[in-house]
């Protein structure tokens, strides 16, 4: 039971959101406080292969948190490392390496075992209770707008290992804590307007398509030489037999281990000092992002193939969408499959087969609620449209490079 998200429905506004595509931490974070497009915001995920690692130099000029008449305090936002100087003060988290925050001094008054970002189950509940207790605490001091991301749910979709049935009760008591969280709000009753959103939803998937195979099938693109994959084929045939029986924390170990390429082979080049896609020997290649999201870059005579390559992939029945970049360092297309679907790079014998893990979707949750909010529903709204409509709250223009539109949320 979440009694207090139902209060927040019943007596405000509620929608789905559509977010950004891809439906990842970056750019989606950037994009839903800066009103900004990924086009816009020069990244379509977490490294850009010619810019480097997403960090907050990159937006925040163009973030209301940056609104120089606001003050604001800022907790645990994904992109904000390393901290900024802002009117109020600014707590970096989610994807920091390590402790920033404006101004400087904040830090002492913090708890001594603050943490950024917890590694494991109890670390994950830990920093959530901590970074709420702080937030509570700001909550009674002289602020305008205070922001906190919450990554509970999304921490637990990411680390939990087990069936869906266990993965789920996670899930549950993720909101739980936060419903709890939102009820000690409510009672206090020291906030004009409450608005709460998400940079995505989480689904079970239960089937995984092995991307560079199905190119490979359509005789479009090949990505392997022949002995090797012959080997891999014969060992995961036989992998996807005796699985079921074994321990999954056993099985995810294994794996990342020996057959998680990607991920082996991206810390490898980090362990070297190598930019991680290599561009100075650029081929073709796919990326996987998340979920049911992947990147294919076209390099050398695949270049030639273009139009042929994009025809097919329309035309593919386990694709739902292709979206093209005309970008520096973006990819020549970026991939949607079917909703069923988790996009993989990982060697198979089968072009599909059964998987279970929760993993993000491109619908994420809006809700708001207050004295300037009025009662209502939508079907969909974009993530464009949240902080134009932040800023009418504060009396604040929308300025020129938002492209999203005021919500019709707000009383007269």
């Amino acid at each position: 039971m979440i009694p207090n998200f139902q209060k927040i429905i019943d007596n405000g506004f509620s929608s789905h959101l559509k977010v950004t595509v891809p439906h990842q931490t970056i750019p989606s974070w950037p994009c839903l406080f800066s009103g900004q497009d990924v086009d816009q915001l020069g990244y379509y995920t977490f490294i850009h292969p010619i810019k480097g690692i997403f960090n907050s130099s990159v937006w925040k000029d163009r973030s209301i948190l940056s609104i120089p008449n606001l003050k604001i305090f800022a907790l645990n936002i994904p992109g904000t490392y390393p901290a900024w100087k802002i009117n109020g003060e600014m707590i970096a988290g989610i994807l920091s390496p390590s402790f920033s925050c404006f101004p400087k001094d904040l830090k002492e008054n913090l708890e001594e075992n603050w943490i950024v970002e917890g590694k494991n189950l109890p670390e994950i509940i830990k920093t959530f209770e901590m970074k709420t207790k702080l937030f509570l605490r700001k909550m009674k001091e002289d602020f305008d707008l205070l922001v906190y991301v919450i990554r509970l749910p999304d921490a637990f979709s990411h680390k939990v290992i087990g069936s869906e049935k266990m993965i789920s009760n996670y899930i549950q008591l993720a909101y739980k804590k936060i419903d709890e969280f939102l009820g000690v709000i409510i009672k206090e009753n020291n906030f004009d307007n409450l608005i709460i959103f998400s940079d995505h939803g989480l689904k079970f998937y239960t089937k995984v398509l092995n991307f560079p195979r199905l190119l490979e099938k359509k005789g479009l693109l090949y990505f392997d030489n022949v002995r090797t994959k012959r080997l891999r084929n014969i060992f995961l045939k036989l992998y996807d037999v005796i699985r079921p029986f074994i321990k999954i924390h056993i099985i995810k170990k294994f794996y990342i281990k020996y057959f998680n390429y990607e991920k082996r082979e991206t810390q490898i080049k980090k362990d070297k000092g190598i930019d991680l896609d290599n561009i100075d020997k650029p081929r073709t290649f796919v990326q996987k992002l998340t979920s049911n999201m992947g990147a294919l870059f076209l390099y050398g005579n695949d270049r030639n193939r273009i139009d042929i390559i994009r025809k097919s992939l329309w035309n593919d029945k386990y694709v739902k969408e292709i979206i093209e970049y005309n970008k520096s360092g973006f990819p020549d297309f970026l991939i949607v499959l079917n909703d069923k679907y988790i996009l993989t790079k990982e060697p198979s014998f089968f072009i599909k087969r059964r998987t279970e893990v929760y993993s993000h979707t491109n619908k994420g949750l809006f809700l708001a609620f207050g004295k300037n909010i009025k009662k209502g529903r939508e079907e969909l709204i974009n993530y464009q449209d949240i902080a134009p409509t932040i800023l009418k709250l504060y009396g604040i223009k929308k300025p020129d490079y938002m492209k999203g539109k005021i919500l019709d949320i707000l009383s007269q």
